[in-house]
């Protein structure tokens, strides 16, 4: 099975991949089910052919490393990384909500909303910082806002 076209069921060590919830030049992020620990994650498919370019898997394996040792309210978890010749999988926190970009789109934020997320976000990078971790890619597509309202920011360059 070519992990190009991964199917929903197929599965990936512990984690059954359920849905596709996004695709795009690096790879696919999935819904799935970590049958380990009985619980909803995401994974994120990484192209090998993006891994294929020099450095580019050790950098990606070190940011994970990073992103797996960072934890904040505002900060989505890193769980796992799946390592395999189609391609690494990263296992990480299911973020159920909306991206900072749809809710920007649909109008103008509400003043108590615009706060606090623009602290939750602030401080969630702040304790990245504080271990040497960059954002790379920080934009409104990359922060959700749960379903409780809160912000947490998403894809660390990974």
């Amino acid at each position: 099975m070519s992990r190009e076209e991964p199917t929903p069921s197929e599965a990936l060590g512990p984690y059954r991949l359920v849905e596709r919830l996004a695709a795009g030049g690096m790879g696919e992020v999935w819904r799935a089910w970590d049958g380990r620990l009985k619980r909803p994650v995401a994974v994120k498919h990484v192209l090998p052919e993006i891994l294929d370019q020099p450095g580019a898997r050790e950098r990606f394996r070190r940011e994970a490393e990073a992103g797996a040792r960072l934890t904040h309210p505002a900060v989505v978890q890193i769980y796992d990384l799946v390592e395999s010749p189609d391609g690494d999988w990263l296992v990480m926190e299911l973020v159920e909500g909306r991206t900072l970009r749809e809710h920007l789109d649909a109008g103008p934020l509400a003043l108590r909303n615009a706060l606090r997320w623009g602290g939750e976000i602030a401080g969630g990078l702040a304790a990245a910082h504080a271990q040497g971790i960059l954002h790379r890619d920080l934009k409104a597509g990359n922060v959700m806002i749960t379903t409780a309202g809160h912000a947490k920011i998403l894809d660390f360059g990974i």
